[in-house]
């Protein structure tokens, strides 16, 4: 099993009250918050089981900050250390300050308890998943965004409760039309003492296949962290995390990066030199007379002919079958994604470029874990002040020696020599094809109307470059289409001009927003160039 951590993502959502001492006398509301606490501080330790998890795997927890079920949910994260994420359906002040029907939701105290828990250094992230005015459209926009971030759902509700839009029912509704498993809880009372009915619900339970573990991609699936940098922990620290994945993922795309352009050459250089055979058998067997000798080099030239093209077509076998190019482009673009996040530093701030991007689905829960981990240091480790974090930024990925900047630059310009070459050589083998073949054309002519015996030579001579040159044009092409010049020329002058005028923008940039923006833009751009690579280069070969 692979020893690269994989976060699992446990969604809640619960009842904001108990069982009222009003109409339970026998029974004191605290009881039931503090039985809720309890049970589900077992039920996290007992899930991972349960749930098939490896031991790679660890949960994360996402939820409201209301109270009664979450924060016994909150709490219960705190105790077992898991990371949480609090997911609101407005900013944290007016949530805490919000007023229902029925009064405000929040009084003084429980208001003091939900600041405490959102101090608390489990809570990684609060971010606000609702953008509409009205208040029960946010819930309900609340709760899908939960679902859709949930791997699984834990719901708490009380027997008879009717539910309400945007409530605990209506998530497990949204839960069950998404096929998301649903652990429902049931919270009774029986003589005054809180109890707990689990059911998994009906067609979402994990023993029906509904459930899939988080698993890694093909790329990082026997990928282990280095034995020096493993803790007791099972949580990873970002840099240790993020760098094994580069590491790994830039050596293999270099790898299969050289490999493929190899491929490239020794197919196309088959081909052209078989073709060369073929047309020096041809130009023997027409125009020379039979002997020993001139039969002795037809066989030679038409052996060798064989040889290469048998050898260009078992070595192009040999790279559709190793799927070079597709795990070539799938490795690059994970190395970028590394690169992207060790880019943020230690700068608090979620990675959601990378869920703007049509990135494959494959690489969703390594992407989350990167996002979970990133989140979860840097809530306690960030930077002392933005502007550190802005100079930093600015000079290890964008200005300074080696950096994105210089990279396009020097990028560009190697592409564009590239292209310009093979387009050089295309435009001259074709207007030599075109030379020859009209010169062939010539010499046919003065041989009907004159009968000139004395030109075989030169005809055969001008048909062979007529066969050859052709092929030339077409091999400079093949190449620098196999190699994605064009594109990379123009892409990388296009990175080249964004990435100097965003490195102003950001120099300038004069509130920490701002700069938060800018950098996310920034990173969104650079990652998607790679994700536009990708996407050719996955399903490009050589011609």
């Amino acid at each position: 099993m692979p020893s690269l951590p994989l976060a699992v993502t446990v969604g809640f959502s619960g009842p904001r009250s108990w069982y009222s001492y009003e109409n339970h006398p026998e029974h004191n509301p605290a009881d039931s918050q503090t039985a809720a606490t309890a049970w589900l501080k077992n039920r996290l330790s007992s899930l991972p089981a349960e749930l098939g998890l490896a031991d790679h795997h660890f949960l994360t927890g996402i939820s409201q900050i209301a109270i009664g079920g979450d924060h016994a949910f909150t709490v219960a994260c705190r105790d077992l250390g898991i990371p949480q994420i609090i997911s609101l359906p407005q900013p944290s002040d007016a949530f805490l300050d919000a007023h229902g029907s029925s009064g405000p939701d929040f009084s003084p105290e429980e208001k003091e308890q939900s600041l405490t828990l959102l101090a608390s250094p489990h809570i990684i992230r609060e971010r606000v998943a609702a953008e509409v005015a009205d208040r029960h459209a946010r819930l309900v926009e609340t709760n899908i965004e939960l679902v859709r971030q949930s791997d699984i759902i834990i719901a708490m509700v009380k027997p008879n409760d009717p539910g309400r839009l945007g409530g605990t029912k209506d998530l497990i509704k949204q839960a069950l039309r998404w096929n998301t498993p649903v652990l429902v809880v049931t919270v009774s009372l029986e003589s005054g003492i809180p109890s707990f009915q689990e059911k998994w619900e009906e067609n979402t339970a994990p023993e029906k296949s509904c459930f899939r573990p988080p698993a890694h991609p093909e790329e990082t699936k026997n990928l282990s962290l280095p034995e020096t940098d493993k803790s007791e922990s099972i949580i990873p620290a970002k840099d240790t995390y993020f760098a094994t994945i580069k590491n790994h993922a830039s050596a293999e795309s270099k790898r299969l990066s050289g490999f493929f352009q190899d491929a490239a050459k020794i197919i196309i250089g088959t081909h052209f030199a078989a073709t060369v055979c073929a047309v020096l058998a041809l130009v023997l067997f027409k125009n020379y007379p039979t002997s020993f000798f001139y039969y002795s080099l037809l066989i030679i030239f038409l052996t060798t002919e064989l040889g290469l093209l048998i050898y260009g077509y078992v070595y192009h076998h040999r790279l559709h079958e190793s799927e070079a190019a597709s795990r070539w482009a799938m490795n690059r673009l994970l190395s970028e994604v590394a690169r992207s996040a060790i880019a943020f530093g230690n700068y608090h701030v979620g990675f959601t470029h990378l869920w703007t991007l049509n990135l494959p689905a494959s690489l969703q829960p390594l992407l989350r874990t990167m996002e979970i981990l990133q989140l979860r240091e840097t809530r306690i480790r960030t930077c002392d002040d933005w502007l550190d974090c802005r100079k930093t930024y600015l000079e290890t990925r964008l200005t300074d020696p080696g950096a994105q900047i210089e990279f396009y630059t020097k990028s560009a310009a190697k592409a564009d020599r590239q292209y310009k070459h093979a387009h050089k050589i295309f435009t001259y083998a074709a207007r030599s094809a075109i030379a020859a073949t009209a010169l062939k054309l010539l010499f046919i002519l003065i041989y009907v109307v004159f009968h000139h015996p004395d030109i075989a030579l030169a005809k055969a001579a001008l048909g062979f470059f007529g066969v050859l040159f052709p092929v030339v044009a077409v091999a400079a092409l093949s190449l620098a289409a196999a190699n994605d010049l064009e594109a990379r020329s123009h892409t990388f002058k296009e990175m080249h001009e964004f990435l100097t005028r965003q490195a102003t923008l950001l120099e300038t940039a004069t509130s920490e927003r701002e700069f938060s923006k800018l950098l996310t833009q920034t990173e969104s751009r650079l990652l998607g160039e790679t994700v536009t690579w990708f996407s050719r280069r996955s399903f490009t070969g050589v011609a």
